[in-house]
């Protein structure tokens, strides 16, 4: 695997410090005053101090973690059975956590006003400002606690601080904060951005509404203390534009550049702005930017640089792309864009391998053909795109957890979670693949052959075999069976088969190893594989293991 690289850059010292390696790669970084946290592939969580990134890494006591979002001196952790968890604050307790006018935990501990009504008001994304914690539901309403002087949490009357969870929008879709944040933005089905914190004389605004904005479509927002970024496309020809907001204007910045905007994330009092050709700028709150000077290193072909700014500090994390992390997300995505196999139409023009999809998102096809009716098509797009490789095609998770509202499951299966089940689920599986076992029954008896039948699905041969994805195009769709060419072992080929499903090869001392190790080398070569290095990793890894 390609090592990760995780920097920290501060005012007192610009230039990049690393951070310390985790055991995984890290998927998902945030950072307030008091903590940042680290959340690793497999769900596992850790929080360090803010001023000392790399010492007292400590492990969390959580469920697989999904998302992780920090305040100034709070954070808030969603897992991905829809558990909300809350730490802090150390000092003022605003409500930050919503569990109570005297609660301060000193560790993350499950929130019970959501515990309660799981089921009923299911927890999808979370995003936490300065003193306030933002939590969207399932059924697109968004609740929030914590410190309200100035109508941060939306409702003026209710009072300086709300200590537990209170509605204060309804059909949201997306929402904007920061760690400093005083103020928070959210997004409605029809487009509309409130606002709410003191705007002057203000509680409220309605973002869209002003005139700067008339013809322009908001389509992110990075949200400073006291002055924000706003990133829209213009609904006449689609390109982006970018707006300087504060409490007493908004401004558009006058900037070209030649790639489009991806990223951005608000600190205290700066800005850092990503460019899809992985460019990197910093903005000051006066609204003059310049190309970064901390001597950012280059990121590594393929991989892309994640912006996370806390109250002073940024975090430049290396995200790895999903296909250095397994190939299969890689690879799946051949099997849908050539729709080889799939049967059944979800929604008109879009076509799925229904025990796969089934699988992936643990609910029933109808309950998803119901949730995602109507959707617009850059919507469906990233859903299906997300289904079979996991990316989320330049959109941060929270974006896509907006974006995808109604189907709360669909984040509970990873991809290879998925392909287990594929493999084990025998009854799915529509092609067979025969291996011949020859066995002699004396010298001047006849050679006898049986079949040894490896049961597999199709669209994974056509997903990861280069020689099956060329035979696939001839052969008659009706033809359900093949005959093996490559070895003599049936137990070697289906070996290599669950290979194509699982990304690892698990060899146990019962079997001859270098004799299955020559025969999977031969099926490799045989099956036209689509990515030999992580293969012959694996095959590195036995050779090793049993000394060959």
């Amino acid at each position: 695997m390609t090592e990760q690289r995780i920097y920290s850059i501060n005012p007192n010292s610009p230039n990049p410090s690393p951070i310390n390696k985790f055991e995984q790669p890290v998927v998902q970084v945030s950072a307030g005053y008091n903590w940042a946290v680290f959340v690793l592939e497999d769900g596992s969580a850790y929080e360090t101090k803010r001023m000392d990134l790399n010492r007292n890494q400590k492990k969390l006591n959580v469920k697989p973690i999904l998302m992780a979002r920090c305040g100034y001196t709070h954070y808030v952790l969603l897992s991905r059975e829809g558990d909300v968890y809350g730490r802090g604050a150390i000092s003022e307790n605003y409500g930050q956590i919503g569990m109570g006018e005297s609660k301060n935990c000193k560790f993350p501990e499950i929130i019970p006003f959501f515990k309660e009504k799981k089921g009923e008001l299911d927890v999808v994304s979370i995003k936490c400002s300065a003193y306030c914690t933002f939590y969207l539901c399932e059924n697109q309403q968004l609740w929030a606690s914590g410190y309200n002087h100035s109508g941060q949490v939306g409702i003026k009357e209710i009072g300086p601080n709300q200590y537990y969870p209170v509605k204060i929008g309804d059909k949201v879709t997306d929402v904007y904060t920061d760690n400093c944040s005083y103020y928070v933005f959210w997004k409605t089905e029809d487009g509309k951005v409130m606002g709410s914190g003191k705007f002057g004389n203000v509680y409220k605004l309605e973002l869209t509404n002003c005139k700067e904005l008339k013809q322009h479509e908001i389509i992110d927002m990075a949200v400073g203390c006291t002055q924000s970024l706003v990133l829209t496309q213009k609904k006449s020809d689609g390109l982006q534009e970018l707006f300087h907001l504060s409490i007493a204007s908004l401004r558009k910045i006058n900037l070209n550049f030649n790639s489009p905007i991806v990223e951005m994330s608000s600190g205290k009092k700066h800005h850092f702005i990503r460019l899809e050709d992985n460019t990197v700028y910093s903005l000051t709150n006066a609204g003059i930017l310049n190309r970064s000077k901390h001597n950012l290193p280059i990121c590594k072909s393929g991989m892309k640089w994640t912006v996370v700014c806390s109250s002073c500090d940024t975090i430049f994390l290396e995200d790895l792309p999903s296909n250095e992390r397994n190939t299969i997300q890689k690879d799946l995505l051949l099997s849908y864009e050539n729709s080889l196999g799939t049967d059944l139409e979800i929604v008109e023009g879009y076509r799925i391998h229904k025990d796969f999809v089934k699988a992936r998102i643990g609910k029933p096809i109808d309950k998803i053909k119901e949730v995602i009716s109507g959707w617009k098509k850059e919507d469906l797009d990233l859903l299906f795109l997300w289904m079979y490789t996991g990316r989320y095609s330049g959109k941060k998770q929270a974006d896509l957890l907006g974006s995808l509202l109604g189907i709360n499951d669909l984040f509970k299966t990873k991809i290879m979670d998925t392909m287990k089940q594929l493999w084990i689920d025998e009854e799915g599986k529509n092609f067979t693949i025969l291996v011949k076992e020859e066995e002699y029954m004396g010298e001047e008896e006849e050679q006898e052959e049986e079949f040894v039948e490896i049961p597999v699905h199709k669209f994974i041969l056509y997903a990861r075999s280069g020689l099956y994805r060329d035979m696939f195009q001839t052969i008659e769709s009706e033809q359900d069976s093949v005959t093996d060419q490559s070895g003599k072992i049936p137990e070697a080929i289906e070996l290599f088969v669950k290979y194509l499903y699982l990304d690892k090869i698990e060899l146990t001392a019962d079997e001859d190893p270098a004799l299955v190790v020559e025969e999977l080398i031969n099926a490799a070569e045989f099956f036209q594989l689509s990515d030999e290095k992580k293969f012959n990793r694996e095959i590195t890894k036995i050779q090793k293991q049993f000394k060959l």
